[in-house]
């Protein structure tokens, strides 16, 4: 039986009324050599009515309705890479859409690069369904770098250091395409993680792999602040666990001499308790102090400081 060399998953929760532009900016791709996954996380709104209409296709070759929804949408990234047999992997969220070349662009940039673990392109916002701000103009801004004005192939190292060391710099995994076997290989379990297991995914696969840039638009990216977020931002979760990524980081970072003052500045806007309601602020700061007292002390003395210091006129 012939394998595609992509496989294309979109993985939709409530999102019927992107899905259809979703679904056929996939099928409208230049590139045709790739198969279509559709997994739907128990929807409740119109999604399965919509999705229907696609069974059938000669490119949709399996659509996947969850009994009950996984409460965790990296559940179906688990799954997605799980079933891959291709040699590629593109994880298209419901809710966003691309250009039609998407997939050509990124297939031959991951053909020509193959120390690269994936390929990201630059992205719009899209604000009131219309494009707005490209997503590199955001990451210029907030890593203090011209970098993602051109194209690029990074070493692996160099991009966990001078980069995802101080943040996630790949904003939405719609924008992505992965080489399907270095997922396999890495065997990450994103059981443990439900806001921050890109971040940490990238981080781990570019410890033995490379990191590949196209400067060009070719998707479009929808932010919403859904119900889970709202929920791991009002109970400290979210920020617990970007606290336990910075953590697992710190021997890494040791090892290549690159743990110090100016590091814990650099990530001090992970280690907070603003914005927190007062009923989770303890018990968040009971999780920073037990995971590691010294990381917690200096990071909460340089969040207030950013905050409050008599050179903050924000």
């Amino acid at each position: 039986m012939y394998t595609p060399l992509v496989s294309v998953n979109i993985i939709c929760y409530n999102q019927a009324p992107f899905l259809k532009q979703r679904i056929d900016s996939v099928l409208q791709q230049t590139y045709f050599d790739f198969e279509l996954l559709i997994w739907d996380d128990a929807s409740t709104d119109d999604s399965k009515k919509i999705i229907e209409q696609y069974r059938g296709h000669n490119r949709v070759s399996e659509i996947i309705y969850n009994s009950f929804n996984s409460g965790n949408g990296y559940t179906q990234w688990q799954d997605a890479i799980e079933k891959c047999q291709s040699k590629y992997l593109w994880i298209a969220e419901g809710d966003d859409f691309a250009e039609p070349s998407f997939l050509k662009q990124a297939v031959k940039i991951l053909e020509e690069n193959p120390t690269a673990a994936l390929v990201e392109t630059d992205a719009y916002y899209i604000e009131n369904n219309l494009p707005a701000s490209l997503v590199s103009e955001h990451k210029n801004i907030t890593f203090s770098k011209a970098l993602w004005t051109k194209d690029f192939v990074m070493k692996g190292e160099d991009a966990i250091l001078d980069i995802l060391a101080h943040g996630n710099c790949i904003a939405n995994v719609s924008n992505v395409l992965f080489r399907a076997d270095v997922l396999k290989q890495l065997h990450f379990n994103f059981s443990g993680y439900k806001y921050s297991a890109d971040w940490f995914l990238y981080i781990n696969l570019f410890k033995k792999f490379d990191y590949a840039y196209l400067h060009q638009p070719l998707s479009y990216f929808r932010l919403h602040c859904d119900n889970a977020t709202k929920k791991g931002r009002a109970s400290g979760k979210a920020l617990q666990e970007n606290f336990s990524i910075i953590n697992k980081m710190i021997p890494y970072l040791k090892q290549h001499e690159k743990y110090n003052n100016n590091y814990i500045k650099s990530v001090n806007r992970y280690i907070t308790i603003f914005g927190v309601p007062f009923s989770s602020k303890i018990s968040l700061l009971v999780y920073y102090l037990t995971t590691n007292f010294s990381l917690a002390i200096k990071g909460l003395y340089y969040n207030f400081k950013s905050r409050f210091g008599k050179n903050n006129h924000a």
